[in-house]
């Protein structure tokens, strides 16, 4: 990853890890792994799916204190009944190439094949991909999560992308929408030949979330 133009996909298998976690054989590889014992505060959870969350949110923080800028992780199910069997986890330095890898694999399936993940479980992402424009289920998680921040677009993108399953023209619907509704306001550091500012939304325009929080 010291190398700017490097993508590398590490194959995160948690199924393994999540059921001998706390085994004193076990400990020396997980060790070394992680790089250091952050994997032991996964030991308390007793639920497996929490164990799994844990883990790799724990090991995707220890990636992104130093070795790549983004650490985007993606679900391979076992079978039908949705069971991990591992993760691809994305590591990249590039924005752009977060975005566009995220972007490759939900367009690619679409499916349970390839989900990112999120904290949330696995049926509850299940209402996400049937959303339409304006996308509300997108509109009250920014809402709630950056309420009464302003922040350049481009940077909302960075942080929030790898957290759900919303791509970057649908951050831009929901943003426009909410806008339009006053639950945003946009600055936007274009304009247009004409000397008019653009009506839609670019990287560099700044987005204020307002301080009210929608009520559904």
């Amino acid at each position: 990853m010291s190398l700017p133009r490097s993508e590398v996909l590490i194959t995160f298998m948690v199924r393994d890890m999540r059921r001998f976690l706390g085994e004193a054989n076990f400990e020396g590889p997980l060790t070394e792994f992680f790089g250091g014992n952050a994997w032991r505060e996964c030991v308390s959870h007793n639920n497996a799916d929490a164990r799994e969350r844990c883990l790799l949110l724990s090991y995707s923080r220890m990636i992104r204190a130093g070795i790549a800028r983004f650490a985007t992780p993606f679900r391979v199910f076992e079978d039908e009944r949705r069971q991990t069997l591992y993760y691809l986890v994305h590591l990249t330095n590039s924005a752009l190439g977060m975005r566009q890898m995220k972007r490759a694999m939900i367009k690619e399936s679409r499916d349970m094949t390839f989900w990112p993940v999120t904290v949330r479980p696995p049926d509850q992402l299940a209402l996400d991909t049937t959303e339409q424009a304006p996308y509300p289920g997108l509109q009250k998680h920014l809402s709630e999560t950056y309420l009464g921040q302003a922040m350049i677009f481009e940077c909302l993108l960075n942080t929030d992308y790898p957290e759900g399953l919303w791509l970057e023209p649908e951050y831009r619907a929901a943003v426009l929408d909410m806008a339009e509704r006053g639950e945003a306001a946009i600055e936007r550091k274009r304009s247009t030949p004409s000397g008019r500012a653009p009506r839609g939304l670019q990287e560099p325009d700044v987005v204020e979330f307002s301080g009210q929080t929608r009520l559904q």
